[in-house]
């Protein structure tokens, strides 16, 4: 099975569509350490989404200072870090994407919103990942290695993006890659990566590796094909 880096290595250009909405200028996520956004998820979002809530709010913590709350509802008036599809739908957002499957991914601004969110967890998570990582600075280098840089303020462009990774299956096949924060941070989703529910899960394909008796097996082709089979004795 061959394995490749666990980066986006190419951007799928996507259309979505959007309607009803007005672009809007700068959002202002931290000034000067102090917290200027709150990180919206719903109540009954998934666990995965959950915890790419508490991520997002983490690293901006470090990144900028500021102490940054995870909320259920749209609350008061001011920008919200909308993670989720759910969280979207909260926020009466009339938004229709593409199909982006397990992984794919919208980051975009809609007004005073900040919208992270995929299809799935994981896609969620990815989202949130890569706004920390392309649009913060935020690096992961390995399970005990990352750059996180100081920006004690934190102000966003009017922006949208969408990505649909092209190759379903991604795994670096090295020990301190399976650790499941640094591959899910990193977008690997193969078999070895230690990735639980919270983590957004990952692929496993049938046995992985030494699949032939279990793909080919004896008991339904040795007999028309005799030849596909090594010898015994």
């Amino acid at each position: 099975m061959v394995s490749n880096k666990c980066v986006y290595l190419s951007v799928l250009v996507i259309v979505f569509v959007f309607t009803g909405f007005i672009c809007g200028g700068t959002i202002t996520i931290s000034e000067n350490s102090k917290a200027k956004a709150v990180v919206v998820v719903a109540e009954d979002a998934s666990v995965a989404e959950k915890h790419a809530a508490q991520e997002l709010v983490s690293f901006l913590g470090r990144v900028t200072g500021g102490n940054f709350q995870v909320s259920n509802d749209l609350g008061t008036k001011g920008t919200k870090l909308l993670v989720g599809i759910k969280a979207v739908d909260l926020a009466r957002l009339n938004l229709s994407t593409p199909e982006l499957g397990d992984d794919g991914i919208v980051i975009r601004t809609i007004g005073d919103n900040l919208i992270l969110m995929g299809d799935s967890g994981r896609g969620t998570l990815y989202a949130v990942y890569t706004f920390l990582e392309d649009y913060v600075g935020c690096r992961w280098w390995s399970s005990t290695a990352s750059y996180i840089p100081s920006k004690p303020t934190l102000k966003i462009d009017d922006f949208r993006f969408g990505y649909v990774p092209p190759i379903e299956y991604r795994e670096s096949f090295w020990y301190d890659a399976f650790d499941g924060d640094w591959a899910v941070r990193n977008k690997c989703n193969g078999n070895s990566s230690r990735l639980d529910e919270k983590r957004g899960g990952k692929h496993t394909y049938q046995g992985f590796v030494h699949t032939f008796y279990w793909l080919v097996s004896p008991d339904k082709y040795f007999q028309e094909h005799p030849e596909w089979f090594s010898e015994i004795e």
